[in-house]
This record gives structure tokens, C-alpha cells and sequence, in this order.
């Protein structure tokens, strides 16, 4: 009897080693854990900015205070008052939990050392220092008696190649998760990714982007200009690599089981797989202008859509974050669901310091 439990014992042992924890939330009076959240992401060839504010117990959060119509009169409204809902966070919310007055220190590879300055928006810090491949960061914030510290080394650059690109007219995606795209084409590339094995992190951006030019003309006023960006993140893939079986529920137009974070283990050197971009129509937000303005106020309209793909090569840190990020956005609204413990290498605080390089290209449609 003796035996079976010492057997029982040791089986409870090694399953409780085997779980990996994340991020230890047990909040007790003696804990040293400062309250301070920091969150950067190094990006080769991007100026490091820094962002430091303030994290909350639940019952101690500030409120989040929202601003959700405004009316607007005059020229942008067309001459006549209207009504423009939107959800906007007051300022003062960002006032309460941001700070604005820490002392940071980047120390890169050991030797070159980069001070903090408060960015001209009040929103983060910055520094002259750009990442480059390789280099090794140490980030320091201190804020009175409380200090925290994170560190990453950027990885190298990724490679992925356009092999071909198609336009097809039907679009399978068109209505998909209560999201419509007012489209009726995608443009579906052909990739391939040249890994260069070992332990290797990736997150892959396939973005639709356009531009729209037009001007408005009052009786004999000068022609008012607008211009618009447009941009879908959204894509779509059948290839393994995108697969993550614990994200069995949709979310914000991504598929479920679909992840564009991912790493290695099915990468081969020059592996190859496709996916779909659906395309922006050039009158999916102006639609309504069009039928405010009348067709003898219209002016030129210009749009010249492409498809950004970029791939990212992630730190192990950065890719673990993301992951724990998708769980929890997917489980958030969903009250039955366990907790989802957002990964953190913030020593003595919370957030996320990781880096990136990434390989970009610029795909024009046909048309």
C-alpha cells in the first residue's frame, strides 16, 4: 500500500514540474513587485521609444471615462450640424495612469549608453538610439524608489520572398465573422520563407493598403482637400503554419485556429505557401460624402491600392507575449473561460520588452 502511494506522490511531482508558469499573479502584503508596466519593442532602423504607465488591481483601476458623440457644423459637415458618434478615452485617463516623469537608461552591448527624453506628444519616451541586428538592450526605469528592468537581443533579418501574386474576382471572404469587406476580389500571393533554422520566431503581416484624394468646392470658396488612408490587417491562409488549435473561437475578422504568429518547426528552407488579402473598395468609407456632396461637388479621387507583406522575425519573449495575447482576446468576453495570464520579462514589474527586423515588400494590383 506504502509503495502505491510513494508511486501516487511521484507522479503528482513530476506533473506539477511539467506545467510551465507564465507569470506568478498571487498578490500578497509582502510583495516587492513594483506596479510599474513598461512596454517596448526594438525595431531595426526605428528610433527605440518607450512606454511607462501605472497597472491596477481591478478595484483600484481608474474609470475610463468615454467621450461618445460629438456635433460638428461648417464646411466638414457640409453646412449643416450633424451628429458623429465615436468611442474616444479622455485625456485625463491617460493623465492618471501614464508616467511622465521616470528616469530611462538603454545600455547596448555592454558599452554604448542612451538616456530618455519625454516624447513631444506625452505619449512615451524617446531616444536617439536605433536598433541595430545583433545588438544586445538593457532598459532601466526608474520612477522614485522603484526600479525595473528588461532586456532583448534583436534578431537578424528574416527572408521571404514573392514568387507570384494573382487577382481572383470571387471573394470567399467577403461577409466572414459579422465583418463585410465591400469587396469582390483578394489578391492571393504566393510566398516563401528561407528559414535559418536553429530556434527561429516569426509573425507574418500581409496588410491591403490605399490612399484617396478628393476636394470639395463651396460656390466660389477654394476647393477643400481631403485625403484618407485605408488599410485591412486581415488575411487569410489554409497552410499549416497559420494553424493554432487553441484559438477555437473568431475574433475581430481573423479566422478561428488562425494565428500569424508562429516559429519554426515546420519551416524547411524555402518553404512555400499562399495567402489571401482581401482588396479595400475605394468607396467603403466615402459612400456617405458621395451622398452628401452630390456629384457636381465631386473632385478628383485618387486611390492606388497594393498589398504590404512583411515578415517578422520576433524575439522568443515578444513571440510569447503574442501568444498569450491571442488567448486572451479571444477569451476576455467569455466569463466560463480560465484565466489567461499575459507573459511578462519585466524584472520586478510587468509588460513586454522585445525586438524585431523584418523583410518587407510592396505588391501593386494589376489594376
Amino acid at each position: 500500500m506504502k509503495a502505491k502511494i510513494y508511486i501516487l506522490l511521484l507522479a503528482t511531482v513530476l506533473m506539477g514540474t511539467a506545467c510551465e508558469r507564465t507569470l506568478d499573479f498571487v498578490e500578497t502584503e509582502e510583495a516587492s513587485v513594483s506596479d510599474i508596466t513598461l512596454n517596448a519593442i526594438a525595431i531595426t532602423g526605428t528610433p527605440l521609444k518607450v512606454y511607462l504607465s501605472r497597472s491596477y488591481p481591478v478595484n483600484k483601476a481608474p474609470t475610463v471615462k468615454h467621450l461618445d458623440e460629438i456635433t460638428m457644423y461648417g464646411p466638414l459637415n457640409y453646412g449643416d450640424g450633424g451628429t458623429v458618434y465615436f468611442d474616444y478615452i479622455f485625456w485625463d485617463y491617460y493623465k492618471e495612469t501614464a508616467i511622465y516623469d521616470a528616469e530611462l537608461m538603454a545600455v547596448v552591448n555592454g558599452s554604448e549608453t542612451y538616456t530618455f527624453t519625454l516624447s513631444s506628444d506625452s505619449i512615451g519616451f524617446k531616444c536617439d538610439y536605433v536598433p541595430r541586428e545583433g545588438d544586445h538592450i538593457v532598459l532601466t526605469a526608474k520612477h522614485g524608489s522603484e526600479e525595473v528592468q528588461a532586456e532583448t537581443t534583436v534578431p537578424a533579418k528574416p527572408q521571404i520572398e514573392i514568387l507570384g501574386k494573382e487577382e481572383l474576382g470571387e471573394n470567399p471572404y467577403r461577409e466572414h465573422d459579422g465583418m463585410s469587406f465591400a469587396t469582390d476580389s483578394l489578391m492571393r500571393l504566393t510566398c516563401q520563407i528561407n528559414d535559418k533554422g536553429g530556434e527561429q520566431y516569426y509573425r507574418l503581416r500581409v496588410r491591403e493598403e490605399r490612399s484617396n484624394t478628393t476636394s470639395v468646392q463651396y460656390n466660389d470658396d477654394p476647393p477643400i482637400f481631403f485625403s484618407f488612408y485605408f488599410m485591412q490587417d486581415v488575411f487569410y491562409s489554409n497552410d499549416a503554419l497559420f494553424v493554432d488549435n487553441r484559438l477555437n473561437t473568431n475574433f475581430g475578422g481573423w479566422m478561428p485556429f488562425f494565428s500569424n504568429v508562429f516559429d519554426n518547426t515546420l519551416l524547411t528552407n524555402g518553404y512555400t505557401f499562399t495567402v489571401d488579402s482581401p482588396k479595400i473598395m475605394k468607396y467603403r468609407l466615402m459612400g456617405y460624402r458621395e451622398h452628401y456632396i452630390g456629384e457636381q461637388y465631386r473632385g478628383k479621387l485618387y486611390y492606388a491600392p497594393h498589398v504590404m507583406v512583411e515578415l517578422q522575425a520576433i524575439t522568443k519573449d515578444l513571440y510569447r507575449y503574442l501568444k498569450s495575447m491571442e488567448l486572451y482576446r479571444i477569451s476576455a468576453s467569455d466569463e466560463f473561460a480560465e484565466p489567461v495570464y499575459i507573459y511578462s520579462n519585466v524584472k520586478n514589474g510587468w509588460g513586454i520588452f522585445g525586438s524585431l527586423s523584418y523583410d518587407r515588400h510592396m505588391v501593386a494590383y494589376e489594376k
